[in-house]
């Protein structure tokens, strides 16, 4: 009978005592270039782009996670190494340990990882519940998340802290401008941020490409406390730039689908349809935290 091989996307591992060596073979560079040559191929890297391996340590079953750096697109990418060096797998699953756990350690991995950097936050700090919202303000369904998260209880909002992430889609034509602008607002003042954060989803149906401009400037003359020379440099300069390549480098990391996605308390959620179901999240979020 033809033996079943491995499968390649997930391995459920179980350690099995004596199984193996108490010390793991090295990489070899042959085995190194053909990880690289598959790397190269299966994610269609551009010519040009650069590719870095680092090894990481060999697990009980010599399993060895393989960390991969790419420049273009810049992205990070975590695989493991199989015993025998035929495969390469996303994850392990360790049967030895109780999954609960498991999944509330990398769950506060990373929630640390997303709160790390400054981004603009709304709500108590000392909040029980986290939500890291990674939206686009051209999104339709991210309006919809804003209309469904404000439509909540007042006792069940006031459970949480927002955290604001950027990760505007190529496909929509001023996103990325609006992003940019609300970085550089960010940096006046975190109120000033909220305000256009909110104009933005209020006045979304009305947004083009070609007034979007004009809408910015017709907000920076309405609240006068915008330095509007400052927000001007601060659009054309790099800095704002960098906190949108910083957010989408999150994404990446994290594999985000679309917007809105959430990640309550380091959980994540995207999809969420209704009040309920978005109240029963918080809920259970915060009792989790007693």
């Amino acid at each position: 009978m033809k033996q079943a091989k491995a499968p390649v996307m997930v391995l459920v591992w179980a350690f099995f005592h004596g199984a193996f060596a108490d010390t793991c073979p090295p990489i070899t560079e042959q085995t190194r270039e053909s990880i690289r040559t598959y790397i190269a191929w299966h994610y269609r890297l551009p010519a040009g782009s650069e590719l870095s391996i680092t090894d990481g340590d060999a697990t009980e079953g010599c399993y060895r996670k393989i960390t991969f750096e790419t420049t273009l697109p810049h992205r990070s990418i975590i695989l493991y190494l199989s015993p025998d060096a035929k495969y390469l797998l996303t994850g392990l699953m360790n049967l030895a340990e109780d999954p609960r756990a498991e999944l509330e350690e990398r769950a506060t991995q990373i929630s640390r990882d997303l709160v790390s950097e400054d981004s603009p936050s709304r709500g108590s700090k000392t909040a029980p519940v986290t939500i890291v919202e990674f939206e686009d303000f051209q999104c339709p369904y991210c309006l919809a998340f804003e209309q469904l998260f404000h439509s909540l209880p007042a006792e069940v909002q006031a459970k949480t802290q927002l955290i604001f992430k950027h990760m505007p889609f190529p496909i929509h034509d001023w996103a990325r401008r609006a992003a940019l602008a609300s970085v550089c607002l960010d940096t006046q003042s975190r109120e000033a941020f909220w305000r256009f954060h909110d104009f933005l989803f209020l006045n979304q149906a009305h947004i083009t490409a070609e007034n979007f401009e004009r809408v910015l400037q017709a907000f920076a003359v309405r609240n006068q406390e915008i330095n509007i020379p400052k927000l001007d440099d601060c659009v054309r300069g790099p800095s704002a730039e960098n906190i949108l390549i910083r957010d989408s480098k999150l994404a990446e990391k994290y594999r985000i689908p679309g917007t809105p996605t959430l990640f309550i308390n380091g959980y994540m959620a995207s999809g969420i349809r209704s009040e309920s179901e978005l109240e029963r999240l918080i809920n259970q979020g915060a009792d989790e935290r007693r």
